[in-house]
């Protein structure tokens, strides 16, 4: 993965900001860069990624996975779809 596609997918994370509604205190975000690297580790842990192609259903289930875990949120496919599909555009290239 390219430092251009992870700087592109913590912008969609920091533009939709879903920790805002953490119920405990985030003081160190730092543009969501860990999120996104643990986002990015566990797709490459568990599907294989990049070496194998992702789906859009994989990849929205492991953003709330990391998300929710990170931040303590209940987020649903709805939450994440948008910016899931926005994500989705850059895992693939474009």
């Amino acid at each position: 993965m390219t430092q251009d596609k992870i700087e592109r997918i913590k912008n969609i994370l920091s533009e939709w900001d879903p920790a805002k509604n953490s119920l405990i205190p985030v003081t160190d975000l730092n543009n969501y860069e860990t999120e996104v690297e643990d986002f990015l580790f566990s797709l490459e842990m568990e599907y294989d990624y990049p070496d194998e192609k992702i789906t859009e259903k994989q990849a929205l289930r492991m953003l709330i996975q990391v998300l929710n875990e990170a931040f303590n949120l209940q987020l649903t496919n709805s939450d994440c779809e948008k910016p899931t599909q926005e994500i989705m555009k850059i895992l693939n290239g474009a």
